[in-house]
């Protein structure tokens, strides 16, 4: 039992009734046995005890600090003991793990929910990540939920983060490879008279 829950006096009249109950010359044996284990248990209740202020005592934090990482948020508290009820002990839960193309939201008080990445965004595994890379130049995410950005197509660009789509590339430069942050200018005696030159 914890300091929270005592032997009751019920419990203590019972153990010794049947002590008392036992004939003379196991009586002293019994009594012993008896004396030991009550030993036990106080020895049992002291450790308990000190184990418990212990925890307390290293639990003096506030809010999702209290749990050991961003996997966990704070469930609630439970009372050191019925001596001190200011004190309290920290209960942390573990928070719910997204899917690919899922971001982990609002795991503070709660376990917490997935959402879809946005479009722009992708990601890859399950995990507790609070949201979803950006995809980098030259890649793209058109729709939401994505598990992975693509790449640009030949003759397309992108130059920024986190976009949904490829531009074209302007007239006169033009790129031949696909996943690019930016076209090449024709080279002399070259022209491009479109955009979206390959060539």
């Amino acid at each position: 039992r914890s300091p929270l829950h005592p032997v009751s006096p019920t419990c203590r009249f019972i153990l010794l009734t049947r002590a008392a109950s036992i004939p003379g010359g196991q009586r002293a044996m019994a009594s012993g046995v008896l004396l030991n284990v009550l030993l036990f248990y106080l020895q049992l209740q002291l450790v308990s005890s000190i184990a418990w202020s212990s925890s307390c005592s290293t639990h003096s934090c506030s809010g999702k600090s209290c749990c050991p990482d961003e996997t966990y948020y704070l469930a609630g508290s439970l009372p050191c003991n019925a001596w001190n009820p200011s004190q309290s002990i920290k209960m942390c839960g573990r928070c719910v793990t997204c899917p690919s193309g899922q971001y982990l939201n609002n795991c503070v008080t709660a376990e917490g929910s997935c959402n879809s990445c946005a479009p722009g965004r992708a990601k890859t595994g399950s995990d507790f990540v609070t949201s979803c890379p950006l995809c980098l130049p030259g890649s793209f995410s058109s729709s939401s939920g994505a598990y992975s950005c693509g790449l640009c197509a030949a003759g397309k660009y992108q130059g920024a983060s986190g976009q949904s789509r490829c531009d074209d590339c302007p007239i006169g430069r033009s790129m031949r490879d696909g996943g690019r942050s930016e076209c090449q200018k024709c080279d002399a005696g070259f022209f491009a008279n479109g955009t979206g030159q390959t060539e």
